[in-house]
């Protein structure tokens, strides 16, 4: 602590056991605010050098602090891509901002908290209304991250949802964006595609579920009833039903034709990170941040096995075999667990990617497995045996999602880089067919002969689309 009229310096506090990476100070000089490598966001009173509150929710080493001028209100962002609004008083999370599509880097608040602005280690810079969780500014410049991915191979369609709040449909067979569907406020978390191709349902931070005929574009239904953000959808393989999942802890089943709310589950105690069918339509599988895996009966709303033994790895994945006997859940531990749901019993561990997987899927007869990585790798896996079969890269950071045709020839994945892949894994080594984007701010535009700028800067702008020869 130093007294900037003297230039003396007043203390040195010793007492992190983690490495300190980021600091702020009250506008009067009373509060300093401290983050650590282990997440850990502390308070201490400037005076006295006397600790306050530790604050714990961050999955990851702290970058960047603000304080508001009175002191009151306390933003906190790093690696795990969030940005934590805290009392500054009591240590309370008040909210979660969690759009950023890299690493907080630094984080300013207006001087009455209700502004924020932080910047990302790739570059992109938001604004955020702090007291409605929204982001009011996303600059020229930043390329919206792609979080779900939904393949209807019979009639080449496919859906992804992007940091944006907007919903893409794209003809496979030719790679081109064919559809925009507007409507959300906030970035969409999840997707479903009918098997005809004609109904899409998406699912935001904004905290609704979104029915949409693709037939003219239109939403149908907007469902309404989650208190917390839905952080995955799921439609019946015969349209009627929608599933959704919230941070909230709920899973809700809706009526496609009417948008009416058929039934509310409030057994998950951690938030519903994600829910899916099984292929003939009688089970609904649900996972939660606490890695708890439920299956419910659809037709009685029975929740038939309770599945825990993820060893405290935090549950990001969940997929199911047509019948829902066999389900395969996997988190940031890296390991893939494939579970008897009828006894309960885990048959198969795979160890995936050893920085976390974020997604998984299985084909048609359960004899093949996807992962999606934080690594940006995806894997296709033997599950009879656990052996890797073959690796796809191309997604350079994390895969969000990803997804088998029926007939198992076609995989289509999405990801943070903002890209939509079709792959051919029929093949078995997996040859990238087509890279799917809506337009980047400088897209095509041609910049060979443009000088005075840097090779960093020419990188940039060929990221965000332009090309040069």
């Amino acid at each position: 602590m130093w007294d900037l009229a003297h230039g003396a310096r007043l203390r040195t506090e010793r007492t992190f056991v983690s490495e300190l990476r980021a600091i702020a100070l009250t506008h009067d000089g009373s509060l300093v605010a401290n983050g650590d490598g282990e997440g850990v966001v502390h308070t201490r009173d400037a005076c006295t050098g006397k600790s306050r509150i530790k604050m714990t929710g961050h999955s990851g080493p702290i970058w960047a602090v603000s304080l508001s001028t009175d002191g009151d209100l306390l933003a906190s962002g790093g690696a795990d891509r969030t940005i934590r609004l805290w009392d500054a008083q009591t240590g309370r999370c008040r909210r979660v901002l969690h759009d950023q599509s890299a690493g907080v880097s630094t984080i300013s608040l207006s001087g009455d908290g209700s502004l924020a602005a932080s910047v990302a280690l790739d570059g992109s810079v938001c604004v955020w209304d702090t007291r409605r969780g929204r982001r009011l500014v996303a600059p020229k410049g930043s390329v919206p991250a792609v979080y779900g991915v939904s393949l209807s191979a019979g009639v080449h369609r496919a859906l992804s949802g992007d940091s944006d709040g907007n919903v893409h449909v794209w003809d496979t067979a030719s790679g081109r964006c064919i559809q925009t569907l507007a409507g959300h406020s906030g970035p969409v978390w999840g997707v479903a595609l009918s098997a005809n191709g004609e109904v899409a349902v998406s699912g935001a931070l904004d905290r609704t579920v979104r029915a949409w005929s693709l037939l003219d574009g239109q939403c149908r239904h907007v469902l309404m009833g989650h208190a917390l953000s839905v952080t995955g959808v799921a439609l019946s393989p015969d349209g009627k039903l929608i599933a959704s999942g919230s941070f909230d802890g709920t899973l809700r089943m809706w009526d496609a034709a009417t948008g009416e709310c058929l039934r509310v589950h409030r057994c998950h105690v951690a938030g519903v990170w994600i829910a899916r069918f099984s292929a003939n339509g009688q089970f609904l599988i649900s996972g939660d941040l606490d890695g708890t895996t439920r299956v419910w009966d659809t037709r009685t709303g029975e929740c038939l096995q309770v599945i825990k033994g993820s060893d405290g790895d935090e549950m990001r994945a969940i997929a199911s075999s047509p019948d829902g006997r066999i389900v395969a859940c996997a988190g940031m531990g890296g390991r893939v667990r494939l579970w008897n749901t009828r006894s309960g019993e885990l048959v198969r561990v795979v160890e995936a990617q050893p920085t976390g997987v974020r997604c998984v899927t299985l084909n048609a007869n359960a004899t093949t497995l996807l992962s999606g990585g934080i690594d940006g790798s995806i894997q296709i896996w033997d599950v009879a045996t656990g052996h890797l079969r073959a690796t796809l890269r191309g997604h350079p950071s994390e895969v969000w999602e990803v997804a088998l045709e029926a007939a198992d020839r076609l995989a289509i994945s999405c990801g943070l880089d903002g890209t939509v892949r079709l792959w051919d894994i029929a093949s078995g080594d997996g040859t990238l067919l087509r890279i799917m984007r809506p337009d980047r701010p400088y897209e095509r535009m041609d910049i060979t002969a443009l000088t005075g700028i840097s090779d960093v800067q020419r990188k940039a702008l060929m990221a965000l689309g332009a090309v040069a020869a």
